[in-house]
């Protein structure tokens, strides 16, 4: 599967899937990821839902971001 903007897939709403030597796109309606964030957070700050993230994911996920930018050669970010 091949999406087109990963970071902002909501931007050309294509995706492409290819199976067996065929490719099939698909358009992909939708708001952007950020949007769909911004209302999650903000209904678990308002205790409509439960935060469905915990704090140790948030931890792992800089940890992955910390490995990305030394793989790519870039300076440790404080």
């Amino acid at each position: 599967m091949r999406v087109t903007n990963f970071v902002a897939p909501q931007y050309y709403h294509r995706v492409t899937v290819r199976v067996g030597g065929r490719s099939r796109h698909a358009r992909v309606r939708g708001e952007a990821s950020y949007t769909h964030q911004l209302r999650a957070f903000l209904a678990a700050t308002r205790g409509e839902q439960a935060n469905l993230t915990p704090p140790a994911d948030a931890v792992l996920t800089m940890s992955l971001i910390d490995v990305a930018y030394a793989a790519a050669g870039l300076p440790e970010r404080v």
